[in-house]
Formats: structure tokens, C-alpha cells, sequence
């Protein structure tokens, strides 16, 4: 078992399979974030606590791992990880949009649109994620460019009203594999269609590009969000995943 000598803001601890990736966790450099990139069985108890030695020597005081299937989890619990949330996944196959509707860029009877965004868009992104979500899951700006850096292709949506961003979607593809990574409406535009609009526009994306099954994960207590995806045709899978964390101090 080697390492490659990490680095912050972003580094990477090479495994006999893989690797596992580390940076600040929604931009707290006290708090790592741990993505694995390597086959679940690449990753042991025994690599974990040497990983989370290299963590603390980084100047972390506590760990979190992104969401990760229960194989996965279990191995993060057996390395002295706790659970900390659990999350509902689902799962459509992207190709069948006949029946979802209007989702294209302008509707003609709202001073709405919906648009690619551009860099200047950054701010106003960031200021509408941190009122749709709690503190723990709110992005910053560098978290948003982590969130588009997590697959090959990304793809990343607003919808303004006038000058104002009140929505805006990530969404990401790997291989046959799609992701809708972050979805979010301003509060005092929710229920009016706006979160229905991006993840059609999402899904259409990802057939653009070929892929099959278009995957996102939700809160288990987001009753508007998981609403949302089963009324478009998302399936609830038996596994769920967990995020857990372990205190490094």
C-alpha cells in the first residue's frame, strides 16, 4: 500500500485500485471531503485508517465521504466511520420523454427562461443555493465547481426571471450513466413548475448525449423533491445510499 503525498486545496491518495479524492468539504477547509475513485473492493478498513492518518496530517479535524452504496458504507464503517445521513436513490431510463411535456428553454406565457449558464451567473447561483438548502448542504462557489468537475461531461442550466436567477440544475454524464448532481428553485418560486422545467431539461440533455439510465439522489425526509422525480418517472431503488463522517480530533 503507497501514497501519493497530498496537496490542498484538492489531492488524491492512490490505493491499490484507485484512488480517493480529498478536498474541503462544501468549501470548510476544516472539514475533508472523501470520494473514492476506485472499485469498492479496492478500498479496505485497513487503507481507511491510514487514509484518515494523512487527513489529519493535512490539518483536517473531521471527515465526511460523499454518498456511497451500502458495499461501500460498510467498508467506511468497518474503518471507523459513523453514519451520518442516508439518502433515497432513483433511477429512469432517459430515453423516454414522450409523455414529460413542455421543458424547452423559453415559454411563451412566462417572463421566465431557461438558459445555459454562463460564469457571471456564479454568484447569483451560489446566493440562491445557500436559501434553498440547510447549511450542511449548501454549495459555495467552489463546491459548485467540484459538483461540475465530478463527471466527464456536465452540463449546467438556469432559469431567470428577468435579471433574477430563481432556479438552476447540474447535471452531469459518465460512460451510460447520467446524474442530476444539484437541482434548486428559490423558495418564493417553488411549487410553479420550475424544478419539473430543469430536470426535463436535464433528462433531454442526457439523450442528447446517449445515455441510458439518469440517476439523483434526494434527502429522505425532501418530500417535495422525491414527489417531484416520481412524477416524472423516476423509480425508487431498494438500496439507499449513506454519507458518513468520522471525527479526525
Amino acid at each position: 500500500m503507497s501514497y501519493v503525498a497530498p496537496t490542498i486545496p484538492v489531492s488524491y491518495t492512490r490505493t491499490r485500485g484507485g484512488r480517493v479524492r480529498i478536498a474541503p468539504w462544501r468549501g470548510d477547509s476544516s472539514v475533508a471531503a472523501l470520494t473514492p475513485l476506485c472499485p469498492s473492493d479496492a478500498v479496505t478498513p485497513e487503507l481507511l485508517r491510514a487514509l484518515c492518518h494523512d487527513v489529519r496530517r493535512l490539518g483536517y479535524e473531521s471527515a465526511i465521504t460523499s454518498a456511497l452504496m451500502p458495499v461501500e458504507a460498510d467498508v467506511f464503517v468497518r474503518g471507523g466511520f459513523s453514519h451520518r445521513e442516508t439518502l433515497i436513490l432513483l433511477r429512469r431510463h432517459s430515453w423516454r420523454l414522450g409523455h414529460l411535456g413542455r421543458g424547452g428553454d423559453h415559454d411563451p406565457d412566462s417572463t421566465w427562461q431557461l438558459r445555459a449558464a454562463t460564469p457571471s451567473d456564479t454568484d447569483a447561483i451560489v446566493q440562491l443555493d445557500s436559501t434553498a438548502f440547510e447549511k450542511n448542504w449548501q454549495l459555495d462557489a467552489f463546491g459548485l465547481r467540484e459538483a461540475r468537475a465530478a463527471t466527464a461531461r456536465t452540463h449546467m442550466t438556469v432559469v431567470t426571471n428577468g435579471d433574477q436567477v430563481i432556479g438552476y440544475a447540474v447535471t452531469g454524464a459518465s460512460k451510460r450513466d447520467g446524474f442530476i448532481q444539484r437541482l434548486a428553485v428559490d423558495t418564493e418560486y417553488r411549487r410553479q413548475g420550475l424544478g419539473r422545467r430543469l430536470v426535463i431539461n436535464a433528462l433531454r440533455w442526457l439523450r442528447r448525449n446517449l445515455v441510458i439510465d439518469a440517476i439523483v439522489n434526494t434527502q429522505i425526509d425532501n418530500d417535495g423533491a422525491l414527489r417531484l422525480y416520481q412524477q416524472l418517472g423516476f423509480e425508487v431503488q431498494n438500496e439507499c445510499l449513506s454519507v458518513l463522517g468520522i471525527d479526525l480530533r
